[in-house]
């Protein structure tokens, strides 16, 4: 993208919304679709009226799939915790982040997510083309901490995307 980019809010605060994710096999979830974005914007709206300036969205066995419009990542002392992809839309941002976990250091494993784990976790962000690399200080009212782990992918995305990390830069395309 050419033209300059919005920086992303420092923080988020999620509300759990009473709407679920779409169910896999109600549609292909691994495409964007204009269509699925009425579901986000209905739960957003709704976590909006609550205070929170996002919703997480479960799936349709009640676990956490991911917001409205990122992926989510859970703190586990030096383990991350996303959910598995087959209920999520698994992006280029996700991936990124996934990797970019790991290069910091972290294991990440792909799981169900339970909403029981991620109240417990110790830390919480989320991931995605907009929001970037963004924590999560709050959901449903709990605050939450903001690990040092979280400001350093947010610093090493943010790296990465400059193509000031030799190791990511093979993900840009470089214009004259």
């Amino acid at each position: 993208m050419v033209i300059p980019w919005a920086t992303a809010k420092p923080e988020i605060k999620l509300r759990t919304s009473s709407l679920i994710r779409l169910h896999p096999q109600s549609t292909n979830i691994q495409i964007k679709v204009a269509g699925h974005y009425v579901n986000s914007f209905l739960a957003t709206t709704e976590a909006k009226k609550h205070g929170a300036d996002d919703a997480l969205m479960l799936d349709h066995q009640g676990n956490v799939a991911e917001t409205s419009v990122a992926n989510i990542f859970l703190i586990s002392g030096a383990n991350i915790i996303t959910p598995c992809a087959k209920n999520i839309f698994a992006g280029i941002t996700r991936d990124s982040v996934i990797k970019l976990c790991k290069f910091a250091g972290s294991t990440v494993a792909e799981s169900e997510v339970s909403y029981e784990m991620a109240r417990a976790s110790e830390g919480i962000f989320i991931a995605g083309t907009a929001t970037e690399v963004m924590p999560v200080t709050d959901l449903d009212g709990q605050p939450l901490i903001v690990s040092r782990f979280v400001q350093r992918c947010r610093d090493l995305y943010a790296l990465a995307v400059k193509g000031e990390i030799q190791e990511f830069q093979h993900w840009l395309t470089f214009v004259d």
